[in-house]
């Protein structure tokens, strides 16, 4: 078998277990999948979980809670977290109004392995905001995070 054979079942079997996992331990959620960011309409009133693949094939999951919403369309206050399985989980909390970013709050990083530092939560512009953070693990450092962008009464999320 080919490497790249060998590369492909070996990240879908990842996906499969991961998913596996996080389905039964959130059985209430809706499920959703993309290649790479999330998309869950300001409309929606339940909590969304989508299994994704980073720019080096491995899997994360991304929830977007509704934690309060306005009588009207775009507004409110979302929960968006996304986990790296075995590594981390990382969220904030986005104040949705007119279909923008009003504000952002409540920055965490919980390692799961490893250790975060220098975390930096910031509203970029209306539309966009990001938790930025090192993460330190077997001696390797990187930058990582999570970005969310508000547009067409959707929040995308994605890894940084």
């Amino acid at each position: 078998m080919n490497l790249k054979k060998k590369l492909f079942l070996s990240v879908l079997s990842a996906s499969v277990a991961f998913s596996s996992a996080t389905l039964s331990s959130h059985a209430e959620d809706s499920y959703s999948t993309s290649a790479s960011c999330s998309v869950y309409s300001l409309s929606t009133t339940q909590s969304k979980s989508f299994f994704l693949l980073d720019e080096n094939g491995l899997p994360y999951s991304v929830t977007i809670e509704p934690i309060e919403y306005g009588s009207r369309m775009a507004n409110g206050k979302y929960k968006v977290s996304l986990t790296v399985p075995n590594r981390w989980k990382a969220g904030f909390i986005v104040t949705a109004s007119s279909n923008s970013i009003s504000s952002v709050s409540s920055g965490t990083v919980v390692p799961i392995k490893g250790s975060a530092s220098n975390l930096r939560l910031t509203k970029i512009s209306s539309k966009q905001a990001e938790l930025r953070f090192t993460y330190s693990y077997l001696g390797n450092k990187n930058q990582t995070g999570v970005r969310a962008t508000v547009t067409n009464s959707s929040i995308f999320t994605e890894k940084i």
